[in-house]
């Protein structure tokens, strides 16, 4: 009687471990799509402060990330390159080097050396608006991000000066733009300008059209360029100041406005850029990695009141990646073939983490078979049946594209898949020139208004594609 209790109780107690590791290792599409809400919920919030430097905001998004790493069980992917020997990188919006050795313990502080093995460390100038920011028309306060908002290069300044218009003015030509607004006129006053007429001339075949035109104009009082759409907020040209402030705004801007007023706070900083690389080994194929990647890091604040949560750009796509890490740490789900899990720094100022990733990769990029690269998967249409998925495909990825297409017509995740030309608008980029076989998703949908402003928060997105995109990952990435 007594062995039979005992075998009772033994068997039960294993029916527990097993039903309690079963519940453990779920992976109910529900399930997982709960996770990848909170995640995005949690650093869309305020806490983070719009993800850059403002208040550590980037910071405290890598310990979030790294600590749901460590709870996964996935360690970082070693690395032994000494940080003086790191190459820089230099693109047309600035420098992006290895961190120099006077300052590297001030920016870089290492609190806990566990963490710290997850870094790629970088650093570049960005300039910064953390306090004032306000735009008046004759004496009218304007609403930041709504009304207007700064371009990131404007630099600290305080002006009030009346408004020329250049509606009837032909000097949108590279010969007559800077001479022009240059003749000392213009010194103490706003010129308000067409985009879409100065992008024409200036920013034609690649070039950088600000700091041709606008960083020359040394005796203009502030520059107002007139939108066709709401112009969203930027941080991809941070690393300079052009000598006057430039206002965007929509059209149409009240002809009859007879003065503005500027005041910007603004200030350059040394940013201590943080790219997150982790791993898990292959069960077979150790040498050769798949790779899922998206960028945390957004746009930080335009003034202090003016937080860009970035609840689409691009925490869904860190909640992505962090979904797919929670799913392939399970010991069932363990694959073949070694994934390398990346979280981009500095993608908001011009995709400079990967750039510096690709002139500094930890193996070579001859080894990775494919790259996910997850960014503003957060939003969806007004309905199921006109869902559109956006995807860039490098040349090599095609097989993995026709596999999409086939998963897609078995079970109508989405109504079109559009392929756009591969660009330099995500962290994609360095590695599709580079030749290594990437798909970039993306989804544009009723958020899509939202669009680097404060709107765009964890209110105004949707995990409706969630499930979609991650089968596709979880049926091709093994």
């Amino acid at each position: 009687m007594k062995t039979s209790k005992l075998l009772f109780a033994v068997f039960a107690a294993g029916m527990f471990s097993c039903l309690t590791t079963a519940c453990n290792n779920s992976n109910s599409k529900e399930e997982m799509e709960q996770y990848y809400n909170e995640v995005v919920k949690e650093i869309s919030s305020e806490q983070y402060w719009g993800r850059s430097i403002y208040n550590d905001g980037a910071f405290k998004t890598a310990d979030y990330i790294i600590d749901r790493l460590k709870s996964f069980g996935i360690a970082p992917c070693s690395y032994n390159t000494p940080q003086d020997t790191l190459a820089e990188v230099v693109g047309i919006f600035g420098p992006v080097g290895a961190v120099p050795k006077e300052i590297y313990d001030t920016i870089f502080p290492v609190t806990d050396p566990e963490t710290d093995r997850y870094f790629q460390k970088f650093a570049f100038n960005m300039n910064v608006m953390h306090n004032n920011a306000i735009f008046k028309v004759d004496g009218q306060e304007w609403k930041p991000t709504v009304d207007y908002v700064f371009k990131e290069f404007s630099p600290t300044c305080e002006i009030k000066g009346e408004i020329v218009n250049f509606d009837d003015r032909d000097i949108y030509s590279k010969e007559k733009f800077v001479k022009t607004l240059n003749s000392g006129a213009y010194k103490d006053k706003f010129v308000l300008l067409d985009y879409d007429r100065f992008i024409e001339v200036f920013g034609a075949d690649g070039q950088e059209p600000y700091k041709a035109a606008i960083l020359p104009l040394t005796k203009v009082g502030g520059v107002i360029f007139e939108y066709d759409h709401r112009p969203g907020f930027f941080k991809s040209r941070s690393s300079y100041n052009t000598p006057c402030p430039v206002v965007a705004v929509q059209k149409p801007f009240p002809r009859i406005a007879g003065n503005a007023y500027v005041k910007i706070d603004a200030a350059m900083h040394t940013y201590a850029g943080r790219n997150i690389i982790a791993e898990i080994p292959g069960t077979e194929i150790t040498d050769k990695y798949n790779v899922i990647f998206a960028h945390y890091d957004h746009l930080g604040v335009m003034g202090k009141d003016n937080v860009f949560y970035g609840a689409n750009d691009n925490a869904s796509g860190v909640a992505m990646v962090l979904s797919l890490a929670k799913y392939y740490s399970q010991p069932h789900n363990k694959p073949k073939q070694s994934i390398l899990f990346i979280f981009w720094d500095a993608e908001e100022a011009n995709l400079l983490g990967s750039w510096y990733y690709t002139a500094n990769p930890i193996f070579p990029l001859e080894n990775i078979s494919f790259i996910a690269d997850f960014d503003m998967i957060g939003d969806a249409a007004l309905s199921h049946e006109e869902e559109v998925l956006h995807v860039q495909v490098s040349t090599g990825a095609v097989p993995y594209y026709e596999s999409l297409k086939k998963m897609n017509t078995k079970h109508q995740w989405f109504k079109e898949i559009v392929v756009e030309d591969l660009c330099d608008d995500s962290d994609n980029y360095p590695f599709d020139i580079k030749g290594v076989p990437t798909i970039y998703f993306s989804i544009d949908g009723q958020y899509y208004k939202h669009y680097h402003s404060p709107r765009d928060c964890y209110d105004n997105s949707s995990s409706a594609n969630f499930s979609s995109l991650f089968e596709f990952c979880t049926k091709t990435i093994k």
